[in-house]
C-alpha cells in the first residue's frame, strides 16, 4: 500500500508548491484576469447561478463543481453545498463527507489558496483513498481540484467557503499556473459570492443555525424546481427512506426522488408530513417547505427552502393518537403522563369515579399504542 502523508506535510507541501516560483504573466494571461475581473465584478444577483461557474470556467477547467461551507475542523457540522453536479454525484460526495481527506486539508490552508488533489497525494496514494473510490469509481470525474475561500464575520463567523471542481475522465487538467492565476481572482469571486448572497441559506442566520442545531436536512429548489442547494444531512435522510404503499414511483438518486414525491404528494404548505418511514421502520419524515421571496436571495424568481427533519416512528404515532383523544382524554393522558398524581387523585380532580378513570386509561392506552402508565409517560411529549 502506497505510504499517505500526514495532514501537516501536505499542507507544507502544498504551500511550498505554491511559493516556490514567482509567476510572470504573460499579455495573454493578464486578459484572462482582467476579462474575468470585469466580469466576476459585473455579476448582481439577479443573474443565473451557473453564470459564475462559467466565468471561473473561462480561465481554469472543470466539468463540474461545487461550493461548500464548513465549519473548520468540526467534521460533524452541517456542510452546505451549491453545486453544478449531477444529483448523483452529489450524493456520493455527502454520504462520503465523514471519509473525506480534504476537509482537514483545506481548513488548515489560507485563504486563497488553489491546489489540485495530486498536490496533495501522489497518485498511487489517491487512488488508495476510501474517499476516491467512493465518490470517483464509475462516475462521471476522476479527479479534482480546489479553492479556499473565507467570508467576512458579518455573514458566517467562523466558516469558510471553499470551491471545489471536478475534472472530466480524459479531460485536460489545470496547470500549475492555472491555479496561480485562480488565486489571482479569489477576492474577486468572494466579493461576487457575497454579492449573489450564494450559497443562499447562511444568509438568513437564525434560520440557519436552527437548522443546524436541530440537524435537519435541507434542500433549496430554482423555480424550476431543480435542486440548486442542499446539505449533507438532507442526502443521509433522503437515502433511508421508501415510497409509501401506493405512491408514484420516481427515478433517480434518493434526494431527488424524495423531491418528486414531495411534489406528488402536493406538500406545499408548512408543516405538511409525508407518508414515508425509514426502511428500518425507525422514524418518519416531516417537511415544511417556505418560499423565498427575491427580497431574501436577490433571485428574480421565488426559489423554495424544503427542510427535512425525522421524527422517531412511535412518537409519530403517539402524536397521531393524541389527536384522535377527545380533549377530556387528552387532559387525562396529560395528568397520567406529567404528573405522579393516583388514579384515584387524577379522577377526584377531573370530578369522575375512579372506575370511569380507569376505563379511561385503558381506552388512551389502547389509542397510543402502550400498555401501561410508564410506557405512555415515554411516550407522551
Amino acid at each position: 500500500m502506497a505510504a499517505c502523508p500526514s495532514v501537516e506535510e501536505i499542507v507544507r507541501s502544498v504551500h511550498h508548491q505554491r511559493t516556490a516560483e514567482r509567476v510572470a504573466w504573460s499579455p495573454d494571461e493578464r486578459k484572462v484576469i482582467k476579462d474575468a475581473r470585469r466580469t466576476l465584478a459585473s455579476l448582481h444577483p439577479a443573474v443565473s447561478i451557473e453564470k459564475i461557474f462559467a466565468t471561473i470556467q473561462s480561465c481554469y477547467p472543470f466539468e463540474g463543481a461545487m461550493f461548500e461551507s464548513y465549519v473548520p475542523f468540526e467534521r460533524t457540522e452541517v456542510t452546505d453545498t451549491l453545486y453544478d453536479v449531477s444529483d448523483a454525484f452529489m450524493d456520493r460526495v455527502a454520504h462520503a463527507a465523514e471519509i473525506d481527506p480534504t476537509v482537514d486539508i483545506v481548513s488548515r490552508l489560507p485563504e486563497g489558496t488553489a491546489a489540485r488533489v495530486t498536490d496533495c497525494f501522489a497518485v498511487p496514494a489517491l487512488l488508495e483513498l476510501e474517499f476516491f473510490q467512493a465518490i470517483f469509481t464509475d462516475q462521471e470525474f476522476d479527479a479534482s481540484s480546489f479553492l479556499t475561500l473565507s467570508v467576512g464575520p458579518a455573514t458566517r463567523p467562523h466558516e469558510n467557503i471553499a470551491l471545489y471542481m471536478f475534472h472530466g475522465k480524459g479531460e485536460r487538467r489545470p496547470t500549475w499556473r492555472q491555479c496561480r492565476l485562480l488565486e489571482v481572482l479569489c477576492g474577486d469571486i468572494k466579493a461576487a459570492l457575497q454579492r449573489l448572497k450564494l450559497p443562499l441559506l447562511p444568509h438568513e442566520p437564525i434560520r440557519y443555525h436552527v437548522l443546524r442545531a436541530e440537524q435537519t436536512g435541507y434542500v433549496i429548489l430554482g423555480h424550476d424546481l431543480t435542486i440548486i442547494e442542499s446539505n449533507t444531512r438532507s442526502h443521509v435522510i433522503a437515502a433511508g427512506y421508501v415510497a409509501a404503499k401506493g405512491s408514484v414511483r420516481s427515478v433517480g438518486p434518493p434526494l431527488s426522488q424524495l423531491m418528486q414525491r414531495i411534489l406528488q404528494a402536493k406538500t406545499g404548505s408548512p408543516g405538511a408530513r409525508l407518508p414515508l418511514v425509514r426502511r428500518d421502520g425507525g422514524a418518519s419524515l416531516q417537511v415544511h417547505v417556505y418560499p423565498l421571496g427575491k427580497e431574501l436571495t436577490g433571485f428574480e424568481e421565488c426559489v423554495w427552502l424544503v427542510e427535512l427533519t425525522e421524527r422517531p416512528w412511535v412518537e409519530e404515532r403517539a402524536r397521531g393518537a393524541r389527536r384522535k383523544l377527545t380533549a377530556r382524554q387528552q387532559q387525562i393522558a396529560s395528568l397520567l403522563a406529567m404528573t405522579g398524581l393516583s388514579y384515584k387523585e387524577i379522577a377526584a380532580q377531573m370530578g369522575i369515579s375512579e372506575g370511569t378513570m380507569r376505563v379511561h386509561a385503558r381506552s388512551i392506552y389502547r389509542a397510543v399504542g402502550v400498555s401501561s402508565r410508564p410506557e405512555l409517560m415515554a411516550r407522551w411529549r
